[in-house]
């Protein structure tokens, strides 16, 4: 008797494949998670002003500061993006020196 061959997806399903969640390893990891809503930026005054101050923060937690907002299972990148927008985070001007 010929053994019927099963499709990707199912075969991926039961682990089958060595990579890929299995439908137990879903529901112990809560899956799917919750999407991250995009920012918009159009609502900013200056984007790329955010996006400088974002990464600068970002840099910041990945050597270790502490997040201002509550971090989650979010990545740093995202917190720190979160953070400028709930000015928790704000650039800091530079002083011209004046001669």
């Amino acid at each position: 008797m010929k053994r019927r061959r099963l499709s990707r997806a199912c075969r991926r399903e039961r682990g089958e494949w060595g990579w890929g969640p299995t439908s137990i390893e879903k529901k112990m990891r809560g899956w799917p998670r919750e999407k991250v809503k995009m920012i918009d930026r159009s609502k900013l005054s200056n984007s790329f002003e955010f996006v400088v101050t974002a990464g600068a923060r970002a840099r910041q937690l990945l050597a270790g500061s502490t997040p201002r907002v509550t971090a989650g299972e979010h990545k740093k990148t995202t917190i720190a993006q979160r953070e400028v927008i709930t000015k928790q985070v704000e650039k800091i001007e530079k002083e011209e020196s004046g001669k």
